[in-house]
């Protein structure tokens, strides 16, 4: 058996404190239940560094065909000699530098149907899920998108309850017109089900559909865990809910923890309509023995349009009567990025269902 590994870096698409390694390894096409093991021989890391707004860690991989026609990767593609069947394909690996990052691996396969202006995924396996923390997994699931997509279209699966081994064997399909192959990204999410607030991405995988060979690609990919805010850092929880038949938009602002308020903690609301402020609500101030973590469960009701709901969003400030001018907030809505553009988007795609979300303060 021979073995290939190459070494480089990858262009950096933005801060990032992930980094990742590809690895190439020959051998034949493993079944479903292979474990990642038996398909790595080795390699050596390299750094990679993905965008800031979703804590992502691959921003490129190499291309394994044996033909000359496969797009460039950025430290070019591997050839197999003369001695090899040209339809015999080594597997993509994407291993992460940090093994104290990784949560598991994930095994799927793509291709690009140009017929039909398709990406074709098969997801295929998880294999030793672990926990993040001391809670660990409850009800994982996972979530894939493209992106930049202007429609944000996304496949789930099923939830897997208290899987650390989940097979899949899904078949997706992605709209995807040729042009826009050299700019796109493919993420997949791993989330964790939550029934009493928004279901936490524990984990995520991500790469450019161009540094692969979407004639036919096999991959392996380490999951790496998605940084969590500090546990100091001061942050909200709202609740929203929309009524299309009542067009009624309601807000409940439920509670908050380290904040740095020391009396009598209040939240102001405000509604959003093409960013200018049309109304304005607030909870009453907490006395309580511990002001830093408040607790409100005041409910807010809105009138807003159907038609108006896609340019809509709230803004909300923490403040106190002692603190004025020293406010902290958090805007939601699909201008504002972050959390905040994917509870508005949660809330839009799940009508009359209350969706819970933590947001920092800033």
């Amino acid at each position: 058996m021979r073995t290939f590994s190459l070494e480089g870096r990858f262009p950096i698409g933005g801060p990032s404190n992930h980094s990742a390694a590809a690895v190439l390894a020959d051998g034949t096409e493993r079944g479903s239940k292979a474990s990642l093991a038996s398909v790595v021989s080795g390699g050596s890391p390299r750094d990679f560094s993905s965008p800031k707004k979703r804590n992502s860690t691959f921003s490129g991989v190499v291309s394994l065909a044996g033909d000359g026609n496969v797009p460039d990767s950025p430290i070019g593609s591997i050839r197999s000699d003369s001695s090899r069947s040209p339809r015999r394909r080594v597997p993509v690996i994407l291993a992460a530098n940090d093994i104290h990052s990784v949560l598991g691996r994930f095994h799927l396969r793509l291709k690009y149907d140009g017929s039909k202006e398709e990406l074709l995924v098969h997801l295929v396996e998880a294999q030793d899920l672990t926990p993040a923390g001391d809670t660990g997994f409850r009800d994982p699931y996972v979530k894939m998108y493209l992106e930049p997509d202007e429609e944000q279209r996304t496949q789930q699966t099923a939830v897997h309850r208290t899987e650390t081994h989940p097979y899949f064997d899904q078949q997706l399909s992605f709209p995807l017109k040729p042009r826009n192959l050299v700019k796109s990204n493919f993420v997949l999410q791993l989330l964790d089900y939550d029934r009493f607030s928004h279901d936490e991405v524990v984990g995520e995988i991500r790469f450019l559909l161009n540094t692969l060979d979407l004639s036919g690609c096999e991959l392996w990919g380490d999951l790496i865990a998605v940084r969590k805010p500090s546990e100091t850092t001061a942050e909200l929880l709202i609740s929203l809910s929309y009524l299309p038949q009542a067009e009624r938009l309601t807000v409940v602002v439920m509670k908050a923890k380290n904040l740095s308020i020391s009396h009598e903690p209040f939240v102001k609301l405000y509604l959003l309509v093409n960013d200018k402020r049309t109304k304005k609500r607030k909870t009453s101030a907490i006395r309580a023995l511990d002001p830093t973590n408040p607790i409100w469960n005041e409910a807010f009701t809105f009138e807003l349009p159907s038609s108006q709901l896609q340019d809509a969003g709230v803004e909300l400030f923490v403040t106190s009567n002692e603190a004025e001018g020293q406010d902290l907030g958090c805007g939601v809505g699909l201008r504002e990025g972050g959390s905040g553009t994917q509870h508005w988007q949660d809330l839009m795609q799940n009508n009359r269902k209350p969706i819970a979300m933590w947001h920092v303060l800033r």
